[in-house]
């Protein structure tokens, strides 16, 4: 049985289908910022490639980060964290740092939160952006 209190089960998930839509946002706001951060023309000293490249690790650094705090504080909450990866110590390992990396989905790899798939979607719009500008 779940308990949905101090929420209804309506509410609950009203709540969850709005959190859907903060995926797609945030996806769309990364591409944005991708776009305006960079230089409007070539007489700047920063070029596309560096702009894009910086931006990358900026997302990238910070999903670790988040990823983290993550496991840190689930494991305090339980010490069973790391079973949604498997059995095998080594496939843990590897499963643990290709999540971290946020490429869980196009490798087909167990995810330690599903939702993260996010993460790939707008580290592939910024690596698409990098290769365009950098030809």
């Amino acid at each position: 049985e779940v308990i949905f209190a101090p929420l209804t089960q309506n509410q609950t998930i009203y709540l969850a289908l709005l959190g859907k839509v903060c995926v797609h946002i945030f996806v769309l706001l990364s591409a944005f910022g991708t776009y305006r951060s960079t230089p409007p023309d070539r007489t700047t000293r920063v070029t596309y490639p560096q702009t894009v490249k910086r931006r990358y690790l900026h997302l990238a650094g910070s999903f670790l980060l988040i990823y983290l705090l993550t496991q840190i504080f689930s494991s305090v909450i339980s010490s069973s964290r790391l079973e949604v990866y498997g059995a095998d110590p080594l496939a843990r390992w590897f499963y643990t740092v290709v999540d971290a990396l946020g490429l869980a989905v196009p490798l087909g790899t167990p995810s330690y939160n599903a939702t993260w798939w996010y993460m790939y979607l707008a580290m592939m719009v910024m690596t698409e952006c990098f290769f365009k500008i950098s030809q």
